[in-house]
């Protein structure tokens, strides 16, 4: 069924997250004052609109803070301090301990997105999408392989994964403007 018309959502930011259960919404900020930080905001259930935000104090710093993804119990955000971008991980909804996801760090890396179990990761590494696995949760992720089938000389980053990894949706600049795409892949 094709989707109804867009309508606001009542909140100004970027990269909204939404969390599983579709209560807790996360994203950054919406002016230059304040887009450096992660916000939250909630709602009791899904027929309610969100409350108001609230800085995720625990996770501030100077540097921009950006691309959300939450799974299971876990938060990976993109921090980008003067200089290059890196992935960071934090206990959700606690956001603390605050971990560099230090395996993947290279040229500049940013907005993660995780497979359910996460072992598998895809994220952004200068113009295109990567993708890292690992055996358990615990461990660290491999060295990460180019996607090359959706490498363009344009930026793509990824901004989700379906439950059974098979589509990956990702905003591209490849025609000019930044637009949203989906690729899809058999079981």
């Amino acid at each position: 069924m094709p989707f109804g018309a867009a309508t606001p959502f009542g909140i100004r930011g970027y990269w909204p997250m939404a969390s599983p259960d579709q209560l807790t919404l996360v994203y950054g900020g919406d002016n230059p004052a304040t887009m450096t930080d992660l916000y939250v905001a909630t709602r009791t259930s899904t027929a309610d609109a969100f409350g108001n935000a609230t800085r995720l104090d625990a996770l501030s710093t100077p540097d921009l803070e950006t691309a959300p993804y939450i799974v299971g119990s876990t938060l990976y955000f993109t921090r980008q301090p003067v200089g290059l971008a890196k992935i960071v991980v934090a206990s959700w909804p606690g956001a603390e301990p605050i971990r560099e996801v230090d395996e993947l760090m290279n040229t500049g890396e940013c907005c993660a997105v995780l497979s359910r179990d996460q072992r598998a990761m895809y994220f952004a590494r200068g113009a295109d999408i990567y993708y890292a696995q690992r055996s358990r949760v615990d461990d660290r992720f491999l060295p990460p392989l180019r996607v090359e089938e959706l490498a363009t000389a344009q930026a793509d980053n990824p901004t989700d994964l379906s439950a059974d990894q098979c589509r990956l949706y990702f905003e591209s600049d490849r025609t000019g403007t930044f637009d949203l795409y989906v690729a899809e892949r058999e079981p």
